[in-house]
């Protein structure tokens, strides 16, 4: 990874998460007006969502006062540098946002359209007068009334609004509501509902199911809906996704890949900050030639005699990767700054049979007491360390004691990334703080766990932090200097400040 990637596309996706998070802050509903958002959904949406604002906004830093809500010092820079193409909309959210639910907004997508947001109103008059405002004007389409802002539109009828890129978007996604809510959208409904978290989503399989290659894979996940929450607990975000059947049941797959073995852990050096491990995967040679596609010419070279090692893998697969070096040299991947060490199970006699092929192609090296080849200038160590085949840039050993344990317990696949705080590494990205993030696959769950190491602030909160460090640290060129208000106000300080519209 280049200096240029770390320090411009890196922050970029930071931010950029960060400003989905707050561009739904024009909408939102309590929970007890769920069902009156979802009847609203059309029942041949692929994606569903629904996003408690309030949890989300309190996570980010955000201060509730006697109905005023004021943005932190970071969201505010944040929102001056990167919503100033979207004036208008930001200062509708600020003005509008307490005439709204903050509990509770549905976001659903039909396939070739863009996404529609739905929230619930809560002074229909306030927000009308405040919308036709922002909007410079108020247009009646049948029984909704329409505001056109910079970039979007807002539909409202009754005390429900929506909001997309355009009227018409969202009379097509309307248009296409089912007549009949079949027993898989009940489902999924039921789910949404059920659901206290920061985020609860559903996503349909079949459009990427139907492009797919068949195979017994692909096959078992026929017919079903990717569920998903994430949690907001202090400092740290959770993350739990489970594919579910037509009766609402999570799939298992275990049938096609194994459980992970913690065996490999005490060959993994302590200060590994990149792991991943998965247990055997059924048509493993099938995943290899995917890969190989990506491969530079060299690698496809040096791998390809391995190929048919590749069906005979019957346990744990791993990768760790851990800094070697010091300094800015970090930023820069080689096997001079990062030691990556490889292991997989294999029956021994195909153990044995890849040892005598690295034996034969590479001319061993006499200089060290350890099995070794060079390959190139690169000296690597190798081989059978208790049924797995092993090989490492660094001497192999069984002498660790590293924290990977937990991650590992009931896995079939993990990755996890952990960047210690004030660490030559996080130093060398230029990162305000550290990283710990985990994925899990489960058997019937992909779970995800993220914080700061080194920030005790809410999740939110922190990232929020990092990403206007990264703002003020890299500053837009011709930046325009003109802000809109920190707050916006409950419904009797509207009222006070509402003059009539004309």
């Amino acid at each position: 990874m280049n200096s240029r990637f770390n320090k411009k596309v890196f922050p970029a996706m930071v931010l950029t998460g960060i400003i989905v998070f707050f561009a739904g802050l024009l909408s939102s509903c309590s929970k007890s007006s769920q069902d009156d958002l979802l009847d609203s959904v059309p029942h041949n949406a692929k994606i569903i969502a629904a996003v408690n604002l309030d949890m989300i906004l309190k996570n980010a830093g955000c201060k509730f006062n006697n109905g005023t809500i004021t943005l932190s010092d970071d969201l505010a820079a944040l929102r001056d540098r990167y919503c100033q193409d979207r004036a208008d909309a930001v200062n509708m959210v600020l003005l509008t946002a307490s005439t709204l639910d903050l509990k509770r907004v549905i976001l659903y997508r039909l396939d070739n359209l863009d996404p529609v947001i739905t929230f619930k109103i809560k002074n229909k008059e306030i927000f009308t007068a405040l919308a036709t405002g922002a909007a410079g004007g108020m247009e009646s389409v049948g029984h909704f009334s329409v505001f056109n802002l910079d970039g979007c539109v807002i539909m409202t009828s009754d005390d429900i609004g929506w909001i997309s890129t355009s009227t018409s978007n969202i009379e097509q996604s309307m248009a296409r509501k089912g007549k009949k809510r079949h027993q898989v959208f009940d489902n999924i409904v039921s789910f949404i509902n059920a659901s206290n978290q920061a985020i609860a989503m559903a996503v349909n399989l079949h459009t990427a199911i139907d492009a797919a290659p068949r195979n017994g894979i692909v096959q078992g996940f026929e017919n079903t809906w990717i569920t998903g929450e994430a949690t907001l607990s202090d400092n740290i975000l959770g993350l739990e996704f489970k594919a579910v059947n037509n009766e609402g049941e999570a799939l298992d797959v275990s049938p096609y890949i194994g459980e992970v073995s913690p065996d490999f852990l005490r060959y993994t050096p302590d200060n590994t900050q990149f792991l991943t491990a998965f247990g055997n995967i059924a048509g493993m040679n099938e995943l290899y030639s995917v890969i190989r596609t990506a491969l530079s010419p060299e690698l496809r070279e040096t791998i390809d005699p391995l190929v048919p090692y590749i069906n005979e893998i019957d346990g744990t697969t791993s990768i760790a990767i851990n800094p070697v070096a010091t300094g800015d040299n970090l930023s820069q991947f080689s096997f001079d700054t990062w030691d990556v060490t490889f292991m997989t199970h294999l029956p021994q006699r195909s153990v044995d049979a890849l040892n005598s092929i690295i034996n034969h192609l590479s001319t061993p090296n006499t200089a060290t007491d350890d099995q070794s080849v060079m390959i190139g200038n690169q000296e690597v160590f190798y081989g059978n360390y208790d049924g797995y085949f092993a090989a490492s840039t660094r001497p192999i050993s069984s002498d660790y004691n590293n924290s990977f344990a937990m991650a590992t317990q009931g896995s079939r696949a993990m990755i996890v990334v952990d960047i210690p705080y004030n660490s030559e590494t996080m130093k060398a990205f230029d990162l305000p703080y550290g990283v710990y993030l985990s994925i899990k696959l489960e058997s019937s769950a992909l779970k995800g766990k993220m914080k700061f190491n080194g920030s005790n602030s809410p999740f939110l909160a922190a990232l929020a932090s990092a990403a206007a460090y990264y703002a003020r640290a890299n500053p837009l060129p011709d930046l325009v200097t003109e802000t809109v208000t920190d707050e916006y106000h409950d419904d009797s300080m509207i009222e006070d400040e509402l003059q009539p519209v004309k």
